[in-house]
Parts: C-alpha cells; structure tokens; sequence
C-alpha cells in the first residue's frame, strides 16, 4: 500500500476515533455514572463531580487526536521534517502530560473520599501509565525530528 493512502486511512481513523467518543462521552458516560451511583451508594454524590472531571480530561484528548491529524497531513505533504511537526509533538508530550496529572488528581480524590476500589485503581493506573506513555514517546520523537530538521538544513548548506 502507498504511503499516502495509509496516512489516509490513519487520518480518517483520527476524525471516526474523536466522533465515536464523543457520541460515548454524551450517550454511554451519563449511564456509568447513574450505574455508580446506583452501585456504590456511599461515595453516589461523587457520580456527578466525576463525570464532568472527566469529560474535562477530554479536552487534552481531543488536542492530542488534533496534533496527531496535522502531523499525519504534514507526512501526507511530504514535510516530516519540518518545524510543525516538532511543534505538534511538542504539543502532544504536553497534553498527555497534562491527562496523567488531571488522572493522578482524580485518583488522590477518590483517595482522599476513601473509595479506593480494586478495579477503579487498576483502570486510573492504567489511563496514568498510558498517558504517560505517550508523553514520553512523542518527547522522544519531537528530540528525533528536530535533529533530523537540524541535520537536513545542515545538508542543504553543504549543497
């Protein structure tokens, strides 16, 4: 398959991934929390709070897929190894960054309130592991692309 109908594809899969999630944010997540309320009586005036915290978590979310769109249009166009690609994956390290501490916060709330199920933990460790995850990998390729930027422009002088 060509280059350019992969990153097609991978862009389509970017704008189909940020319209299912928001339909589930909308439609599946008022329903959770109405299920956790229900569920867990003890800690139910927390469903609200919780639901609206993580619809906020969602913003960087959205960012990332954004960046993550113009980086795959800047590989469509022939210009990786440019300065907006470096600077989305700047963004990108950021904004992940930002969801693994807007996690940890929510995971020392539900400390603090004294919820600290088993299965709550392991999927807020998870979000935590897996944001951070993507920090680092996009800081790692943002260090990549600006030494490949720095080193195609020294080329081009030696030419």
């Amino acid at each position: 398959m060509k280059t350019k109908t992969v990153v097609k594809i991978f862009m389509l899969v970017i704008i189909l991934t940020a319209i299912i999630l928001t339909i589930l944010a909308f439609t599946a997540l008022p329903k959770l929390a109405e299920f956790s309320a229900s569920t867990y009586k003890r800690v139910a005036h927390l469903a609200t709070p919780v639901r609206y915290y993580v619809l906020l978590t969602a913003i960087p979310f959205y960012l990332i897929l954004f960046n993550t769109f113009k980086i795959c249009d800047s590989i469509y166009r022939d210009k990786i190894f440019s300065q907006e690609p470096s600077i989305c994956l700047k963004k990108i390290s950021f904004y992940a960054f930002i969801i693994s501490i807007m996690y940890i916060l929510l995971l020392l709330f539900f400390y603090y309130n004294k919820f600290s199920e088993p299965l709550l933990l392991l999927i807020l460790g998870l979000i935590i592991f897996a944001a951070l995850s993507v920090a680092l990998f996009a800081k790692i390729m943002y260090i990549l692309i600006v030494k490949a930027c720095y080193l195609q422009k020294e080329h081009d002088l030696t030419i």
